[in-house]
């Protein structure tokens, strides 16, 4: 086969001799350069159109109504292994199986799970380390933590 590979302007490869390609070959190509045109549905259906199956949707959009959602929290259980101090709050280094993760924790949730005064928890972290604990975290801050 006869060709030129060319890098400007794109890289390309212009063949310079005919080829032959059977017609089963030519029929992928057309298909594949000019798609059948995809069926045209009802916009009320458009959620349940088969996957990978190309559709057209018709229909009229009457209303938008974009709702922020809150980020949902989610339980972790696993181990308090070292501690950061900030104004009140404290940052926890948190151990899941291998994996390290850190939280933000209110001082008044670590007084609560303590069981100590707002002048001891610090302390009384301290003494406590590592600790096995569960977690209900939601945007890397801990909303409750339990035995």
């Amino acid at each position: 086969m006869n060709y030129i590979f060319k890098t400007e302007p794109s890289e390309s490869i212009i063949i310079t001799k005919n080829l032959e390609v059977g017609q089963e070959l030519l029929d992928r190509a057309e298909l594949i350069a000019n798609p059948p045109s995809a069926v045209t549905i009802p916009i009320k259906k458009a959620k349940t159109s088969p996957v990978k199956t190309l559709v057209s949707i018709q229909g009229r959009v009457v209303s938008t109504t974009i709702q922020e959602k809150e980020p949902p929290s989610s339980s972790l259980e696993g181990t308090v292994v070292g501690y950061e101090v900030g104004d009140n709050c404290f940052t926890v280094l948190f151990t899941i199986g291998e994996d390290f993760q850190t939280f933000k924790i209110v001082l008044d949730i670590l007084v609560e799970f303590l069981e100590c005064t707002d002048e001891e928890v610090e302390y009384t972290l301290q003494q406590n380390l590592p600790f096995s604990c569960r977690q209900q975290v939601k945007d890397n801050s801990v909303e409750s933590i339990t035995n």
